[in-house]
């Protein structure tokens, strides 16, 4: 049987932090390489408890916001090279800069509020998930898995977020 795999940006961040939060998941079983290959394989695989559904959704908001403290360092150090510089040209590559990464910043925070609300309506859900779960072929999850698992709609809010909120962060 082939296994389903995810494929929603939340996957992505978590393939791409997946060695930094490592080290947060690490114990006394765990390796850091055990603890990587079980972040990535929560970012692929499709879950087969609601247990790992709630895992999949939290260690996503905690790669979402991963993200959003590089982004914020990157906006930091543009910010700090700004002030220090007096050249127009290189004033203005740093402000784009500046407002490329604001603008991310807002959307990683958007995309780990709504990591965060499926993670809370995953708990909430969590025997409707448990059922719909137990198919031994073909899980039929339906609204639940669509309101639970995470899926590449987790975007449209977090562009709504920044719609929102990145005009008052834009430099």
């Amino acid at each position: 049987m082939v296994q389903r795999r995810m494929h929603d940006l939340g996957a992505f961040a978590l393939l791409a932090v997946a060695p930094l939060l490592a080290g947060g998941f690490r114990s006394r079983r765990y390796s850091y390489a055990k603890a990587v290959r079980e972040l990535r394989s929560w970012a692929r695989d499709f879950p087969d408890l609601s247990e790992t559904v709630s895992i999949m959704n939290i260690t996503r908001a905690f790669a979402w916001l991963t993200l959003m403290l590089g982004t914020l360092l990157v906006y930091v150090g543009a910010s700090l090279a700004r002030a220090a510089t007096s050249a127009p040209a290189a004033f203005a590559v740093l402000e784009g800069v500046m407002t490329v990464f604001a603008l991310l910043w807002t959307a990683c925070l958007g995309m780990m509020a709504t990591s965060v609300w499926r993670f809370g309506l995953s708990r909430a859900l969590d025997r409707l998930v448990a059922a719909r779960l137990d198919f031994k072929t073909d899980p039929k999850l339906g609204l639940v898995g669509w309101l639970t698992l995470p899926n590449s709609i987790d975007l449209l809010p977090a562009l709504l977020f920044v719609a929102c909120f990145a005009p008052p962060v834009i430099p």
